[in-house]
């Protein structure tokens, strides 16, 4: 059965290997009050974005440090995974310290903390941002909706927001820019003979939960669609049938799907929105399972920690030295493949990445908010629309706060603190999605043209770890490790 549980805090059950699958953002969960913060940032009741984080407090925090320190010199050189958790154990330490209100913060305890965060998570590439930006001024120059002129020339000139205490906020510009070849050069999508693959071979490795799906769309009334239990329940179902060592957990006061390499389990949010249609919940399903959890449990039946929890390595020039932002591309990119479908790069799909670029330029939370819930509702305004719904209108925002949330969890958001160069102090770990789509889409339109076995066999490699094999360190390690059963010096 699936169990309700909280993160483990106790310093005795924190071993090495609970350790190096540490995730950052568990400890950036929000408090009891988060929903109100977040509907009353919406609703403009706020103007700044007030989130706490009690899992911070944790004191076993420091003892992932202590715990890290003691393992970095014993695992083999080409292996970095420890030095990595280790670092975002110290970055978790900075998340503290900066989110206690007690006291003042030195503008070099700032500037530290967003240096730690870029070591660890990188930065927006200018080019991507550029092709982002570009990619959405392009539908927005075909907007015809009525409706929409007014947002689209705020969108142009930027404007002042008033709250009801007589302070405003300038709303600025959604920055066009200028033509270049580069920015011309569209992101990449899957190649029609990719996804039919793709569909094809997810649907033979995991068709049984496919089944397990519709047969209980089919037999049960959804109009509001199923709930976070019942989602528990069907994965727990389908994990039960195909026979993997994965668990279920359910959490309450946690909105989101993930998956937990310490527990080896899914966590399934009881406050997340429900799923309308059984291709959405196998979509998620071969994300969170077929994917982040296939490589995991393979991964650690390797006796290689690191390929169970994430293999961090050196990289050459151009590469990747953590497995994380392959990862989560290929994940997203086979969530949508398993439905038929390929990645649009519509407004959800850059949205986190655009994000921690306004943060980078310097934007606060509100600033976000205003500027990339003005895009989906232009976007989403029709010509016939003679005024915008409030429907519309409040689905955008609603969806631009929780990209807003994602990004600037961890961080005292409601002080827009900003370093020495202006950046607004985020979480950049999200731009993994965006990125990692980038990888992950170029890599599998080149496996797709292979021979069928080929093709299958890389396949199978691909998902034995939790790895980057555009990493040249890594795919060799995996390969080192599938042939001979330990990672050659």
């Amino acid at each position: 059965m699936s169990n309700t549980g909280e993160k483990n805090t106790s310093h005795e059950q924190l071993d090495y290997k609970k350790a190096i699958a540490l995730q950052t953002y568990e400890y950036f969960e929000g408090g009891p009050d988060q929903k109100t913060a977040i509907a009353n940032f919406i609703d403009k009741k706020s103007k700044n974005l007030d989130l706490k984080y009690p899992s911070l407090e944790s004191g076993v925090i420091d003892r992932f440090v202590s715990v890290l320190h003691q393992e970095v010199a014993t695992t083999p050189d080409a292996i970095a995974t420890s030095e990595y958790r280790l670092a975002e154990a110290y970055f978790l330490q900075a998340a503290r310290r900066i989110n206690r209100k007690e006291r003042v913060h030195s503008q070099e305890v700032i500037d530290n903390f967003q240096l730690l965060n870029e070591a660890i998570y990188g930065k927006p590439d200018e080019v991507v941002v550029n092709q982002m930006l570009t990619q959405i001024w392009d539908r927005l120059d075909t907007v015809k909706s009525p409706a929409a002129a007014t947002i689209l020339e705020q969108l142009k000139s930027g404007y002042a927001l008033s709250f009801g205490d007589g302070e405003s906020v300038p709303i600025p510009v959604l920055p066009r820019p200028e033509v270049s070849s580069d920015n011309r050069e569209s992101l990449p999508i899957l190649e029609d003979e990719t996804i039919e693959w793709l569909k094809d071979s997810v649907s033979k490795r995991y068709g049984v939960a496919q089944e397990i799906f519709n047969k209980y769309f089919n037999e049960n009334e959804t109009p509001e669609g199923v709930d976070a239990c019942h989602i528990a329940e069907l994965f727990e179902s389908a994990i039960a049938e195909m026979g993997l060592d994965v668990a279920v957990i359910q959490r309450e006061d946690v909105s989101a799907l993930s998956w937990s390499s310490a527990d080896q389990a899914v966590i399934v949010g009881l406050d997340r929105k429900p799923i309308k249609t059984p291709e959405e919940l196998f979509g998620l399903f071969v994300h969170e399972v077929g994917v982040h959890g296939v490589r995991s449990t393979l991964g650690s039946s390797t006796g290689v920690d690191a390929l169970g929890v994430g293999l961090f390595t050196e990289a050459d020039s151009g590469e990747d030295p953590s497995y994380l932002t392959f990862e989560e591309g290929l994940a997203s990119t086979l969530q949508l493949a398993s439905q038929g479908k390929k990645e649009s790069w519509n407004v959800a799909g850059m949205g986190l990445y655009l994000t921690v670029a306004f943060a980078h330029m310097g934007w606060s939370p509100r600033q976000i908010q205003e500027v990339m819930s003005n895009v989906r509702i232009a976007l989403g305004a029709s010509e016939a629309d003679v005024v915008i719904s409030e429907e519309k209108v409040n689905k955008a925002q609603v969806a631009a706060a929780t990209h807003v949330r994602r990004i600037f969890r961890g961080t005292p958001a409601g002080e827009e603190l900003k370093t020495s160069d202006g950046v607004t102090l985020h979480y950049a770990k999200d731009l993994a999605y965006a990125a990692g789509k980038v990888k992950a889409i170029e890599y599998l339109n080149n496996l797709s043209k292979l021979n069928e076995s080929e093709r299958e066999r890389m396949f199978d490699i691909l998902l034995s770890a939790k790895y980057d094999p555009t990493n040249t360190v890594q795919a060799k390690i995996v390969e080192s490790v599938q042939a001979n059963g330990r990672v050659e010096e």
